[in-house]
């Protein structure tokens, strides 16, 4: 991952995906620049069907480069939860 995406990054998006489905679900969308929440439904990114979706949905919603986006997993034995960095 590189540090300069994670430092510099305009939205911070949590994802959640449970073991054994085949979706990824959206928790929280961070604007870093105004500290404002965004609303995931009204955002459209409230779910994706896979990571590939899941990139081009945020690159495409939040108006943001494809090359600077990061993504750090941590799995546990339920769940996998994701944090993406995204430098629009």
């Amino acid at each position: 991952m590189r540090k300069a995406n994670v430092k510099n990054a305009t939205y911070i998006v949590k994802v959640k995906s449970n073991k054994g489905e085949n979706r990824i679900d959206t928790i929280e969308i961070i604007n870093t620049k105004t500290g404002e929440d965004l609303l995931p439904k009204k955002a459209g990114l409230a779910s994706f069907n896979d990571l590939k979706d899941l990139k081009e949905s945020l690159n495409w919603c939040l108006n943001c480069w494809p090359e600077k986006m990061s993504i750090e997993w941590v799995n546990t034995k339920t769940a996998s939860y994701g944090t993406v960095y995204l430098v629009a």
